[in-house]
């Protein structure tokens, strides 16, 4: 009676796990057509329902991710942020299975290149570097800004004004990149255009971005997205040899 028992069990237990995964394929199904009919002629990878309401993340076939509201029939692209600063999307990258094309963190990335257009901020005692992707309008910048002023860290900054948001901040970092480096307005025009260039090949289209590099090996060890102040604190411990 008893093995009859656990085989019932068992049997009842499988029927609902299966019940369950085609009931979540079935979903799955149905957001991916939802998301097709927004977006007709792009390649979806993958969909997913966001913990925001009627908000779905879509993963496209480059890597890139994008918003949908189907019930207001809205495409949003870019980084959602948390009012302290956390990226949401370096969550929901990792639900939907997107390669984050920012996180260099096993050292393969050459960041010689980022030097040659990066502007020097100051300098600290920190065994680690970091080189930001900033605006300077950004309000989450503005709010890294002052965390990292108060550290003990080394800071190169390169500017990525987003015109659309912030229409005063190209001039600003124009005027920034010049007094810094001392050198010519049109010279600091195109440094700002060659750190765009980089921006875009790495894949980062908001900002704040972070890249945690050692001091000695010029090794990037990290990538922190936003202006996660307690996401930076192992960095600022270690001091110099």
């Amino acid at each position: 009676m008893r093995v009859k028992q656990i085989a019932l069990f068992v049997m009842l237990t499988c029927m609902l796990v299966g019940e369950s995964l085609n009931a979540k394929g079935e979903k799955e199904k149905e957001l991916l057509e939802l998301a097709k009919t927004m977006m007709p002629s792009t390649t979806i990878l993958n969909v997913k329902q966001t913990e925001i309401p009627n908000m779905l993340v879509v993963l496209l076939a480059n890597e890139e991710i994008v918003y949908l509201v189907p019930s207001q029939k809205l495409v949003f692209i870019g980084e959602i942020y948390t009012t302290d600063g956390v990226s949401v999307s370096e969550k929901h990258m990792a639900q939907i299975g997107a390669k984050n094309t920012k996180n260099n963190s096993d050292g393969t990335l050459d960041i010689s290149p980022l030097f040659k257009v990066s502007t020097r901020m100051k300098i600290g005692n920190s065994a680690y570097g970091l080189i930001v992707f900033t605006d300077p309008e950004c309000p989450f910048c503005q709010q890294l800004d002052t965390f990292l002023n108060a550290k003990d860290i080394t800071v190169d900054h390169i500017f990525t004004p987003i015109d659309a948001l912030h229409p005063n901040a190209r001039a600003k970092a124009i005027k920034i990149v010049m007094e810094k480096n001392t050198i010519s307005e049109e010279e600091a025009i195109m440094r700002i255009r060659e750190g765009e260039k980089i921006a875009s090949a790495l894949g980062i289209k908001g900002t704040p971005q972070s890249i945690v590099y050692e001091i000695q090996t010029q090794k990037p060890v990290n990538a922190i997205a936003g202006a996660d102040t307690k996401a930076f604190g192992p960095y600022l411990k270690g001091k110099l040899q």
